[in-house]
């Protein structure tokens, strides 16, 4: 391999694939009754406000026209992550404590692969700014 050449690979089809298994993966969870689900609604909620935050801070503070490009290639994703994230929390903390578990199970899943996606495409984000191009 030559120095300064990075193993390609799809980076946004890579998180896209691992939200989908986190999501599955903490729906059953939840469905089973081992989470609680005010906690994770919380936890979604600062963690998609604060993944707002960075976004907005990175989007501010990008100069070089290669990081600007690496940032419209995945913001996107990012931000189709940030509001999946922050709203499935909203719903969860205003009505996922008194409705059906199934539904609950749903939401948690669903806030849990957006979440997954936030950190999936922050991380092809810093891969790309970093040169390690698709």
């Amino acid at each position: 391999m030559e120095k300064g050449k990075c193993i390609c690979f799809n980076c946004s089809k890579a998180a896209i694939i691992a939200a989908i298994v986190v999501g599955i993966l903490l729906g059953v969870v939840a469905s089973l009754g081992l989470l609680v689900v005010p906690v994770v609604a919380w936890a979604l909620l600062v963690v998609g406000l604060l993944a707002l935050f960075v976004s907005l801070f990175i989007a501010v503070m990008v100069r070089d026209f290669n990081q600007r490009e690496c940032l419209c290639r995945y913001v996107t994703l990012l931000l189709a992550g940030i509001i999946a994230a922050i709203a499935s929390a909203v719903i969860l903390l205003v009505i996922g404590i008194i409705i059906d578990p199934v539904l609950v199970a749903i939401l948690v899943g669903i806030g849990s692969a957006a979440l997954t996606l936030v950190i999936g495409a922050m991380l092809c984000l810093i891969r790309c700014v970093a040169g390690c191009m698709e």
